[in-house]
């Protein structure tokens, strides 16, 4: 009992003993509202990129629903695959390639049935042209971009230096690349009677790369060419390509 009472007294003098917090200098409190702001400077481009994500993750979604039928979207479809793509390049904090290129997608499938030069088509070509020029401009390697803005041009029925330049762009910067080939050589195949000497040889190489590189683009590109009358001319410049493309040519149509 005498120990616990003296205790007692022991513990309230050590604690009346010890010395109330500092108050935080101006130098302190200056860094603390500095650090809170830089966090919050960091938090809100996270936030927005995470919001742009989203929104491209549902523009991405239709478009490939649209690649898949080869079906123009109904209005209301459009639409709300046009908001999410908007959005998407709206909340990125920094001009974005990709953003861009899908909202071009998106204004490129408005009037995806639509004959090529159709004054209805126009406006939203227009739109589909600049975004993928914007695209260009902040990611100028990308080939499948300048691939697109050649074809937007083409809708258009502008052949211009614009188009040429896009052409050589989307050739010399995805030479190797299955889709771009197949989208060159879709192009070319269709544009064919607009197109100076070197752009048919480029078409046709594109053709002939394609063709090699999955039945589907084989079929679809030799049925193109049919429709245009241009599988003669398809096939003879396979002699010296990969048995597939050649057998392609030979079997008409029936690999």
């Amino acid at each position: 009992m005498n120990d616990l009472a003296v205790e007692q007294p022991r513990s309230r003098e050590r604690r009346s003993n010890r010395q109330p917090p500092k108050p935080q200098s101006t130098t302190q409190r200056v860094l603390t509202v500095v650090c809170l702001a830089g966090a919050v400077a960091l938090l809100l481009p996270a936030g927005e990129m995470a919001l742009a994500g989203l929104a491209s993750y549902r523009a991405e979604l239709a478009v490939q629903r649209w690649h898949k039928t080869n079906v123009a979207p109904t209005e209301q479809k459009w639409q709300a695959a046009l908001n999410a793509a908007q959005q998407a390049e709206r909340f990125s904090p920094v001009a974005s390639g990709t953003y861009l290129d899908q909202l071009g997608q998106v204004y490129a499938w408005q009037a995806f049935d639509q004959p090529v030069g159709a004054d209805s088509a126009r406006p939203s070509r227009l739109l589909a042209a600049q975004a993928f020029r914007q695209a260009a401009a902040a990611r100028p390697t990308w080939p499948n971009t300048w691939a697109h803005l050649a074809h937007s041009k083409y809708a258009l029925g502008e052949f211009d230096a614009e188009f040429a330049h896009a052409l050589n762009q989307a050739n010399h910067w995805g030479p190797y690349r299955p889709d771009v080939q197949l989208e060159l050589a879709s192009i070319g195949l269709r544009a064919w009677p607009m197109l100076n000497h070197q752009q048919r040889v480029n078409a046709v190489t594109s053709a002939r790369q394609a063709m090699d590189s999955t039945n589907e683009a084989a079929k679809s590109l030799f049925a193109l060419a049919q429709t245009n009358g241009l599988d003669q001319t398809l096939c003879m410049s396979a002699t010296d390509e990969s048995a597939w493309t050649r057998n392609y040519c030979t079997r008409g149509g029936n690999r």
